[in-house]
């Protein structure tokens, strides 16, 4: 027990003196303001099983008909190809090299030209009322997590607005879109359009969902 407790003494006192290195050598350490501008030219669509406590990213299309979701990147595939979106946990005692004695900072990105629309059409009925072809974006909540805090979803049109304006510290906007309503249908399908403040047009389809 004694060797234990030693040894994490030692640990402990290592950890601290890197932080106070960190500190004293790099008092003024700052992230540059510098914006980096992208050209939206894909939309990518992928499932998302939203039927557990958590959302999940699935490749089943099949879908319970209060939990149609989908992830939604919307970006400058030049740019996106060698963007990595999800860096690796890495767990250690103490502080790696790279964490004491560096500047973990994002690079700022906005999109140029704009989004000037964006519309949802559902390509099969709901239910009896919202028919094929009907434009639903109203009926679909959004999270991001650069404006998302917690638990909180936007309508889509604040969620677009905000990242027309906002950095963000990808190359895209990523998004998780969520049906409010359920689907009255044994299928579903919705295809996504995008106007960009150019005019360019930009439309992708979602897989045909089962719906059960």
């Amino acid at each position: 027990m004694k060797k234990w407790l030693k040894a994490l003494n030692i640990v402990v006192i290592i950890a601290l003196i890197k932080i106070v290195q960190s500190c004293i050598l790099f008092p003024n350490c700052e992230c540059s303001d510098e914006v980096f501008y992208y050209s939206i030219n894909s939309i990518e669509i992928t499932n998302i099983d939203n039927s557990q406590t958590y959302p999940q990213f699935t490749e089943e299309d099949e879908m319970h008909k209060a939990a149609v979701a989908f992830n939604v990147l919307i970006s400058d595939t030049t740019l996106t190809e060698n963007y990595a979106y999800n860096k690796p946990l890495q767990s250690s005692i103490g502080f790696s090299t790279a964490q004491a004695w560096s500047c973990d900072c994002s690079m700022n990105y906005i999109p140029e030209p704009t989004i000037h629309s964006f519309n949802i059409y559902t390509n099969f009925d709901i239910n009896d009322i919202i028919k094929a072809g009907d434009d639903v974006s109203n009926l679909f909540l959004a999270f991001d997590r650069n404006w998302s805090n917690g638990d909180l979803y936007y309508e889509l049109n604040e969620i677009i607005n905000l990242a027309n304006i906002t950095a963000s510290e990808i190359p895209g906007i990523l998004l998780r879109i969520f049906l409010k309503i359920p689907v009255d249908n044994s299928k579903a399908e919705f295809t996504i359009d995008i106007t960009l403040s150019n005019g360019t047009k930009i439309s992708q389809t979602t897989n045909t969902i089962s719906i059960v």
